[in-house]
């Protein structure tokens, strides 16, 4: 349990530790489901079985922060200061409807902070406010902890927020994850074609092409080495030295480096690699400190 529950009462304590089992139970059947196999759970081998223990059984409470959309910022500040650029907040809210009146820019990024896959582009002129308000009370209504059993997400404040757009209205910046073990930078997912068909193309810290796919299909073509790797993988080395496996994404703006988000659960542990071997290859790196 997580150190803030120790002055919990005990029925509290003993109803959270129901849930937490409960959750572990339903992640298991899921993985089952997902994988066609049963998990080792107690001695996980591959990257997606380490991904489910660690929501099972890995506590630590700096997960909150780091699955935060808004507090995560002040880690990544104190970590590497002005080397990554991280987006401006112009606007918050634990409301829907004061995005009625909220005062708006040409062009935004509208997002949650408790939740993954918000996020919503607005590109040029006066949004459409009763679809913005539609689309937060959605969002506001959705939680991980429950509805998927990811505890990092537990307890996070639900707040929608209005984010600059890195591109002033233009194509979405490259997006790069890079999956880190031990503050170390291994592997590299760059992701494009959102809006015609998401693409996975994966890459090592050389920039060399990986034979596999994650999830969804790769391109089928080769990208450039993005001209701020370097820059890059330093980046995401000072944000995850403290941990055994986390992924940084990151965003090559061509005169700097955006900061995106960290993400602690990858797919929640239910995405498939092609082949299956890659699945082991990932969790060879991982060395479970909890």
């Amino acid at each position: 349990m997580s150190t803030y529950q120790a002055t919990m009462p005990l029925s509290e304590v003993l109803r959270e530790i129901r849930l937490a089992c409960r959750a572990g139970y339903r992640r298991i059947y899921k993985f089952r489901r997902d994988h066609k196999r049963w998990p080792n759970i107690f001695r996980p081998r591959t990257f997606n079985e380490k991904i489910l223990y660690r929501s099972i059984f890995d506590r630590r409470p700096i997960f909150h922060t780091l699955s935060d959309k808004l507090a995560v910022r002040s880690y990544v500040k104190d970590r590497v200061g002005n080397l990554a650029y991280i987006p401006r907040v112009l606007f918050q809210t634990r409301c829907a409807d004061d995005l009625l009146t909220a005062s708006l820019p040409y062009c935004f990024a509208l997002k949650s902070n408790h939740g993954q896959a918000h996020t919503y582009l607005h590109s040029a002129g006066e949004p459409d406010r009763p679809r913005l308000v539609a689309i937060a009370k959605t969002w506001l209504a959705w939680d991980n902890y429950e509805q998927r059993d990811q505890w990092c997400y537990k307890d996070i404040p639900k707040t929608i927020f209005v984010e600059e757009h890195l591109t002033a209205g233009g194509p979405e910046p490259p997006d790069y994850k890079f999956f880190c073990f031990d503050g170390v930078p291994r592997f590299i997912e760059l992701r494009t074609k959102r809006a015609s068909g998401l693409r996975r193309d994966f890459y090592d810290s050389d920039w060399r092409s990986l034979e596999m796919s994650f999830v969804d299909p790769a391109s089928g073509h080769a990208h450039p080495r993005p001209p701020n790797l370097d820059n890059m993988i330093a980046i995401a080395s000072r944000l995850s030295s403290d941990f055994d496996f986390i992924r940084v994404d990151l965003y090559d703006l061509g005169d700097r480096v955006g900061f995106g988000e960290i993400t602690c659960y990858p797919q929640n542990g239910r995405g498939k690699f092609k082949p299956p071997s890659w699945d082991v290859e990932f969790g060879r790196h991982w060395t479970i400190r909890c």
